[in-house]
């Protein structure tokens, strides 16, 4: 004979000591930076209010000795900078201040190239699954990190990190798997992750550096693995990626998907 119980249980969630979070992007186009702070588990609010980062300020800095003090957007809520660009083999460095000083630097390593992109679906197990399947070239004779991020209609819709493992000296295949054919037979409108006919897609692929790339990558898996990444700023927590991004843009139709 079989039998079960339910036990209710309360769990503690200890209340710790917020830190800073710096989220720095400093592209060919200026400098983009989000400052937060982390919460604990049952904090409402998660992002600061403009009143609470009137006394931050965060400055770019180039290895020729340009400096450049970012700009507070409330529109958006991040700290914006245009006069400093990314550009091939230069290093920078973001400072962040508020009560104390915060720095991370970081290089611009060497852009890929895109080869192809296409809609395919795939069999997997009763259903099938659509993928954004696309190339990039690799870097020559180095190991090689990137970052993708997929916008559509202008907000991000999918992005993680990937490295050419595998693929050294070769083309950098990447599978992104966007839905099931049942989601877009279904059409959810609360589906975030149904495409529709005529959405504009943004893709940008971006090769970053290693340490930039542990800490998206371990940022990425958090839900699975439990742990923390490794800053890259001292004395808070974030990162600091610099890049000359690559672009592709499509709109979606199906009836470019194959496979079908």
């Amino acid at each position: 004979m079989l039998s079960s119980c339910t036990q209710h249980i309360d769990i503690d969630y200890k209340s710790v000591e917020k830190q800073w979070v710096v989220e720095a992007n400093l592209s060919d186009e200026g400098t983009l930076v989000r400052v937060s702070k982390t919460v604990d588990m049952n904090d409402t609010v998660r992002q600061l209010t403009p009143e609470q980062l009137q006394d931050v300020q965060v400055s770019v800095h180039d290895d020729g000795g340009a400096s450049e003090t970012l700009l507070f957007d409330e529109s958006d809520g991040l700290f914006h900078g245009t006069a400093i660009k990314a550009a091939e083999g230069r290093t920078y460095r973001v400072v962040f201040t508020e009560e104390s000083e915060h720095s991370a630097t970081s290089n611009v390593m060497a852009a890929t190239e895109f080869m192809n992109a296409k809609w395919q679906w795939i069999k997997m197990f009763n259903s099938k699954l659509l993928l954004f399947k696309f190339s990039v070239k690799d870097i020559p004779n180095e190991s090689t990190f990137f970052r993708y991020r997929i916008y559509r209609n202008g907000e991000l819709y999918k992005w993680s990190v990937f490295r050419d493992k595998g693929y050294e000296n070769m083309n950098v295949v990447v599978n992104v798997v966007c839905m099931s054919e049942e989601q877009m037979k279904k059409d959810d409108p609360d589906d975030d992750d149904v495409l529709h006919e005529g959405d504009e897609i943004h893709l940008e692929v971006e090769t970053i550096n290693r340490r930039t790339y542990d800490f998206l990558h371990i940022l990425k898996s958090m839900s699975n693995s439990g742990a923390n990444p490794v800053s890259m700023f001292d004395g808070a927590l974030g990162y600091l990626a610099v890049y000359v991004p690559v672009k592709y843009d499509c709109v979606f139709q199906k009836s470019d998907i194959s496979g079908q």
